[in-house]
């Protein structure tokens, strides 16, 4: 059996291989390019986004549904793209009949897959989740955390938020290149 002989290939500008350089050629001619390795801005923020990471509690005694806890509100600019890596969720005096619930809401509406979120009922003084999310949107957005205490216990009902949005001609630049 005889393989075949591989292409020759040309080294690039400086005497590196072709996929190092956009000068390189392999085999008949073709122009090998390289690409960046610039972090997607939905890992790693971008210079120009803006971090968030507010933080919200509240006592909660009594039945009630989808209050939306304070200081927990992020603006996203019209032209924007966002993207909340971090869900946190606590509550104090938990008791192994609570029934707290969670959702993280944009403009109002449950994110799929994060509504109704709850943590497993025990008796404990703090029970706190850390969540490590994926939630992308873009455009105009009110990020939000709401809360629903269904079996009226009285509680310390906390979340926080962490992520950063950036405008989305930074973020094509940024794909194309680099800013």
């Amino acid at each position: 059996m005889t393989l075949p002989i591989a292409p020759p290939f040309s080294m690039g500008k400086g005497g590196f291989p072709p996929f190092a350089s956009p000068a390189g050629t392999i085999g008949g001619g073709a122009v090998a390019t390289r690409t960046l390795d610039l972090p997607l801005p939905e890992l790693v923020p971008i210079p120009s986004a803006q971090e968030f990471n507010p933080e919200g509690q509240i006592d909660s005694a009594g039945i009630q549904a989808n209050v939306f806890l304070p200081g927990i509100a992020v603006n996203v600019p019209a032209g924007s793209i966002y993207v909340i890596r971090g869900v946190s969720l606590y509550i104090n005096n938990m008791l192994d009949t609570t029934d707290v619930r969670w959702s993280v809401t944009v403009n109002g509406n449950p994110v799929p897959g994060w509504a109704n979120l709850t943590l497993f009922p025990r008796i404990a003084t703090f029970v706190g989740n850390n969540f490590e999310s994926m939630i992308r949107g873009a455009g105009q957005a009110l990020i939000q955390v709401i809360f629903t205490n269904a079996d009226g216990g009285s509680y310390k009902i906390g979340a926080a938020l962490s992520g950063w949005y950036w405008p989305l001609t930074a973020d094509q630049q940024w794909k194309n290149g680099g800013i």
